[in-house]
């Protein structure tokens, strides 16, 4: 889990990301880009 994510989406499509309004994306995204490439790598 990543502090101040609320969900996350993913389809085949597209993945959509939602944060605390309170959490600066800048916050986030590392953490969230390293957890989204390994779950990807391993699917």
């Amino acid at each position: 889990a990543v502090s101040g994510v609320e969900d996350v989406f993913i389809t085949p499509g597209f993945v959509t990301v939602s944060k605390a309004s309170h959490v600066d994306w800048s916050a986030v995204t590392p953490d969230v880009e390293d957890i989204l490439a390994e779950y990807l790598e391993s699917a």
